[in-house]
């Protein structure tokens, strides 16, 4: 039997194949469409966005003493006294030495022993020391003795390698002069060099009598480093003892002038201190804190 038109309206239509795949179609285009927009979108950014934001980096303390208005560790000052070996240029004077005036060679290995300070000024350490080096003495079984000893004052500039609470590394530039004491005995004793004449380094050899007495004068320059270590007593300390240690090498430009009884002695040899020098320092220093 035909259907009418209202036969038709009065029931639901039926779902074809048709249909179907035309819902499909506008599903699928959807999802592409989607995908294409958020290909905008990098994987990367997304992970971005997906990690934790990283937490803020503390200050350091360099960055807080000059943002924060915080205090700036200047290098301590430091007073102390000091003890090591130190090397003295005697092949001059070992080289005069022979068997007809009987001594026997000096060392040049020296043990030395001194106090010192020095203070931050400026941008530099300046301090001064007073040192002593003893070479010892050599003895004959002929009974004729020969000793060395020196006296040396030394300035100090100084500059800042690194310093902390409790550390200061600084380079220096020592600069100073000396007397070289040399003594020349005979057991047997006779006749020395009369005190008013201007001898020669030989004849005082040949004939020191009892004791014979010879004083060098010499400069020199010793370039540096040292390390220094204060101990406090707790986190607001700002004094306390300190441990160093000190390395230099000298070196002597300037010929030695030896004088005998205060008169000239001729034809003498140099001798000054040139080479290593090596100390260890004890003492008592401190630190102010300074606003930038």
């Amino acid at each position: 039997m035909p259907l009418s038109i209202a036969s038709f309206d009065a029931h639901p239509r039926r779902e074809t194949r048709g249909t179907r795949a035309s819902r499909r179609f506008r599903l699928a285009s959807a999802v592409l469409l989607l995908v294409s927009v958020g290909g905008a979108v990098s994987p990367g950014a997304l992970r971005a966005q997906a990690t934790t934001p990283a937490k803020p980096a503390l200050p350091s303390i360099a960055t807080s003493a000059i943002d924060l208005g915080e205090p700036i560790i200047t290098p301590f000052a430091n007073f102390y006294i000091a003890g090591g070996q130190a090397k003295f240029d005697v092949s001059g004077i070992n080289a005069r030495f022979n068997k007809d005036n009987g001594f026997f060679a000096f060392s040049g290995d020296a043990y030395t022993s001194g106090l010192g300070f020095y203070l931050p000024i400026g941008g530099i350490l300046a301090g001064l020391d007073y040192e002593v080096l003893d070479n010892g003495f050599e003895s004959t079984p002929a009974g004729r003795t020969d000793v060395l000893s020196s006296a040396m004052i030394q300035g100090r500039a100084g500059f800042r390698l690194f310093s902390s609470w409790n550390l200061t590394i600084h380079g220096d530039l020592q600069f100073g002069g000396g007397i070289a004491t040399i003594k020349f005995r005979d057991r047997t004793g006779g006749a020395g060099l009369a005190p008013a004449t201007n001898p020669t380094w030989d004849e005082i050899l040949v004939k020191p009598g009892a004791e014979s007495e010879l004083r060098g004068a010499f400069y020199f320059i010793a370039p540096g480093v040292g390390i220094d270590y204060i101990f406090l007593k707790d986190a607001k300390s700002q004094r306390g003892f300190t441990l160093g240690f000190q390395v230099a090498t000298s070196l002597a430009p300037h010929r030695t002038a030896w004088t005998y009884g205060g008169h000239d002695v001729f034809g003498a040899p140099d001798g000054a201190p040139v080479g290593s020098q090596v100390r260890v320092t004890l003492g008592y220093g401190g630190f102010s804190l300074t606003k930038p």
